[in-house]
């Protein structure tokens, strides 16, 4: 996913909290690595810490979105659920896809979801 660094919120234990901007819309994550430039636009994987459960974490929603958002401490990830398998699932988030670990009972592929957490962790993938 391309995002454009927007803030450098604060220091942590491995990385840096940051605010961001996608086209899919802003948020806040941990960036794990050296400290990214602000402005600077960057194409990263972004990764669920944890173990999410249906219709706590993951609840299905109506519409049919694409995006991100973060407030008072939670983020929200919204898209089609690409596949599920064996604690597994995909979130499609337009062009790109996020894996996360899951349990309880599943959702069919192709539900749209959104996907609660406290933190995503950015990474870099220099491409």
């Amino acid at each position: 996913m391309n995002v454009k660094i927007l803030k450098c919120v604060k220091q942590v234990a491995d990385g840096f909290i940051v605010g961001f901007y996608s086209q899919y819309g802003t948020a806040e994550g941990k960036w794990v690595g050296t400290e990214p430039n602000l402005n600077g636009e960057y194409y990263i994987e972004i990764d669920i810490p944890g173990i999410c459960e249906w219709g706590k974490q993951v609840i299905p929603i109506n519409e049919k979105i694409s995006q991100i958002k973060s407030n008072q401490n939670r983020i929200y990830l919204s898209g089609k659920l690409e596949s599920v398998d064996e604690g597994f699932a995909v979130l499609r988030i337009g062009d790109s896809i996020v894996a996360f670990e899951l349990i309880g009972e599943e959702y069919t592929t192709g539900t749209y979801v959104r996907v609660e957490t406290d933190i995503i962790t950015l990474y870099d993938i220099n491409l």
